[in-house]
């Protein structure tokens, strides 16, 4: 995506409520983000070849993974304190995706702006999941 229209993008998802986006250079760079409205927090780790990015969702761990064609969210709300050691819905909250874009590994290099609206999705979907089984 080019550097104006990434550009574009953090300034429609910043003035939706994302409290801090840079838009980096360097993939190794740490981004914060934060979304009151969900009570999210957290950063990018790692923005290319695996797009990662950690925090907390209503007090509990969270870790976002994206690499060759998939990415997965996970949030720790079961017996398993640590988010990337789950893999499967009986283990907590797991939500899995594909990736279809140009490349042999697109969900490698996801835009941060794009995987920031994936990880605010699944957000929403923990929060009313959780609501639903009144937690």
């Amino acid at each position: 995506m080019p550097q104006d229209e990434r550009r574009k993008r953090f300034l429609a998802l910043s003035e939706g409520g994302l409290a801090r986006l840079p838009v980096s250079v360097d993939p190794l760079d740490e981004v914060p983000f934060a979304l009151a409205d969900l009570a999210l927090s957290g950063r990018f780790t790692c923005q290319a070849a695996p797009v990662l990015a950690e925090g907390t969702i209503a007090d509990k761990q969270f870790l976002f993974r994206s690499r060759h064609t998939g990415w997965r969210f996970a949030v720790a709300d079961g017996p398993e304190p640590n988010p990337a050691l789950l893999f499967d819905p009986s283990q907590g909250f797991v939500v899995r995706g594909e990736i279809r874009g140009e490349g042999e590994h697109p969900a490698s290099h996801m835009a941060t702006e794009e995987a920031l609206e994936l990880i605010t999705k699944c957000a929403r979907k923990y929060l009313d999941e959780t609501r639903y089984r009144g937690q």
